[in-house]
């Protein structure tokens, strides 16, 4: 029961911080468009990054996506094309280097947060399924 509790937590978390990571982008879009950010980057970087919400949904609920955890963690897959896109927009908003970049760099980071999460998150469940699965066998149960 906790453990079905702290996996919807986590879900809960994922969504609050996609949310607040896609209002940030949108207040910053000004300042990524002066800085030659694509309206269409900008938009697929958001998709991308809601992508990442398939993780904790399979690990909540394996009947959801089965196929992301089982033989491999292959919700982790889902996060590397957001975390490359927002690696990208990371890089060009370096390159400024203003301090009118800034909140947008922080919105970014969060994204890149939310990616890489996405990723331990895919392989940490796959790692406990696969523990508590080989356990039953080792101890006989």
């Amino acid at each position: 029961m906790i453990i079905i509790i702290a996996k919807l937590i986590a879900l809960i978390l994922f969504f609050v911080a996609c949310a607040t990571v896609t209002k940030r982008i949108v207040a910053e879009r000004p300042i990524l468009l002066a800085s030659r950010v694509p309206t269409r980057t900008q938009v697929i970087a958001i998709l991308l990054m809601w992508l990442c919400i398939w993780v904790p949904l399979a690990v909540l609920g394996p009947s959801m996506g089965w196929f992301l955890l089982d033989p491999l963690p292959f919700g982790a897959l889902l996060a590397i094309p957001g975390i490359l896109m927002f690696r990208s927009l990371r890089d060009v908003l370096q390159r400024q280097g203003t301090d009118r970049t800034r909140n947008a760099q922080n919105a970014v980071d969060r994204g890149l947060l939310v990616g890489y999460a996405s990723a331990v998150l895919a392989v940490a469940d796959w790692g406990l399924g696969l523990a508590i699965s080989s356990l039953a066998t080792i101890t006989g149960g």
